[in-house]
């Protein structure tokens, strides 16, 4: 391709990693387990067609659930049978088997990362690590080597 055109303007080429970019579609989360390898997804309650993933919350004697979207960078989420206190930290557990979800990494709000597996394998190099702080919107997809933030992968 020449430089110039018959009328010597710089011809530019289009940039198509930006129609690529504008069009990539978002990540989602389509598996999780707990530690003994119950499904956190929940078929019932769904965030754009997609399955919510579902978390027991414990506080003391009260308890209810967690539902999150499992789009990667959307925040949307839901609670039933408890109300969460703004930067409250909360106890993560499976609505099945009442195990205490564990940790991954402290988060830099001073909550922890918990940690839910993405394969039945229960696999610590593919996992979704999700803040307990409420207000903190810290999380992070680990698969194989590479760790990435829900809000850049979005």
């Amino acid at each position: 391709m020449k430089i110039f055109d018959s009328i010597g303007r710089m011809r530019i080429p289009k940039q198509k990693f930006d129609e690529q970019e504008s069009k990539k579609e978002p990540k989602i989360i389509r598996e999780c387990y707990c530690p003994n390898g119950h499904i956190l997804m929940n078929e019932n309650t769904k965030f754009n067609k997609h399955n919510a993933i579902t978390i027991l919350l414990k506080r003391k004697k009260e308890k209810g659930l967690l539902f999150l979207s499992p789009i990667c960078g959307d925040k949307n989420r839901v609670t039933m049978d408890i109300n969460i206190i703004s930067q409250e930290i909360i106890n993560f557990h499976c609505p099945e088997c009442n195990i205490e979800l564990g940790s991954y990494a402290p988060c830099h709000c001073g909550g922890n990362l918990k940690i839910l597996f993405c394969t039945p394998e229960l696999e610590y190099n593919h996992f979704l690590g999700i803040c307990n702080r409420e207000g903190c919107s810290n999380a992070v997809v680990k698969k194989g080597e590479e760790l990435y933030s829900c809000l850049d992968i979005n």
